[in-house]
């Protein structure tokens, strides 16, 4: 690189650094505003499940059971499944004040990719003992 290549790349140093201080601030402001709404909601839902009226109780231990069950980063795509990409990107280069070029991205369906193998597992215990897979008995 020549020097005039470094000192423009020196130059838009001050603009970087903003621009990382700005996603680190932001970053840290939805982690506190999600830890309150968390802490809020769980202890909304204790209290709930404590409840005399059986129709709270149920509501609460449902509404615990369904999100303990769904992992959070399926819970992001459950809640907005309707926004396009183009939409969030749009959105988030607005908030950023700055324009974000996606390359590329992969978004899979609920399941897809964990197709069950169908293996012989007494066949494959079999060969890990070095013997060979006993015929079944009519």
């Amino acid at each position: 690189m020549t020097g005039d290549t470094w000192g423009r790349a020196f130059a838009k140093l001050p603009d970087i650094a903003r621009a990382l201080l700005v996603g680190a601030v932001t970053t840290i402001q939805v982690t506190i505003g999600a830890l309150i709404v968390a802490i809020l909601l769980g202890v909304l839902f204790a209290v709930l499940k404590t409840a005399p009226s059986r129709a709270l109780r149920t509501v609460a231990s449902v509404y615990v059971e369904v999100f303990r069950a769904v992992p959070v980063l399926t819970q992001l795509f459950v809640m907005d499944n309707k926004t396009p990409v183009a939409e969030v990107i749009a959105s988030a280069a607005k908030g950023a004040g700055t324009g974000i070029a996606l390359k590329g991205f992969v978004r899979f369906q609920l399941g897809e990719g964990i197709e069950k193998k169908q293996e012989d597992f007494a066949a494959e215990v079999a060969a890990a003992a070095g013997t060979s897979k006993p015929e079944p008995v009519a």
